[in-house]
């Protein structure tokens, strides 16, 4: 029994290093790359270890967050959601459309969410900038949104697959 905890200790003190590199090398333009590493460390760590680890891991990057990387805080709610959702559609036996589907909206919808509430928190105006580029057209700004959540949702799915494949090889 002991041991079992040291391990899940150790899995989780793995999965909060990893996601402070992720946090850390990909800022900027290249913060989407977190996007697809942060859930997809936070859904290894529900499936092999439980919500109790999860819960422990998200409050333990939710600290690392405020300390370091204080603009991505709404980002670490969304990447822990997209991960339990991750979890939910790895559990059931969807098809691949609808699984899609799911992880596709609930991905653009998280994104959105995100990035307005930096918007109102920080005042960083990432939509502002979105919508000067694309001429103030704000369903030009949802649509990209919307490709943005369908691509990263379809790659976490495939992802996710990949993973459970090998994990139950």
């Amino acid at each position: 029994m002991k041991a079992l905890k040291i391990k899940n200790i150790t899995f989780t003190a793995l999965s909060l290093a990893l996601i402070f590199v992720s946090l850390t090398l990909f800022r900027g333009a290249t913060n989407i790359v977190n996007s697809l590493t942060v859930p997809v460390i936070i859904y290894i760590n529900i499936r092999e270890y439980g919500i109790r680890n999860f819960v422990i891991l998200v409050i333990s990057v939710l600290v690392i967050s405020i300390l370091f990387f204080f603009q991505q805080l709404a980002f670490i709610f969304t990447y822990a959601l997209i991960a339990l959702i991750l979890n939910l559609i790895a559990k059931n036996d969807y098809s691949f459309f609808k699984s899609s589907i799911m992880i596709s909206s609930i991905t653009t919808v998280f994104f959105l969410l995100g990035v307005n509430l930096t918007d109102l928190i920080f005042g960083t105006a990432i939509t502002n900038l979105y919508s000067s580029i694309l001429g103030g057209r704000i369903y030009a700004v949802i649509l990209i949104f919307a490709v943005q959540g369908a691509v990263i949702g379809n790659l976490l799915q495939i992802i996710v697959k990949s993973i459970e494949k090998r994990i139950n090889y």
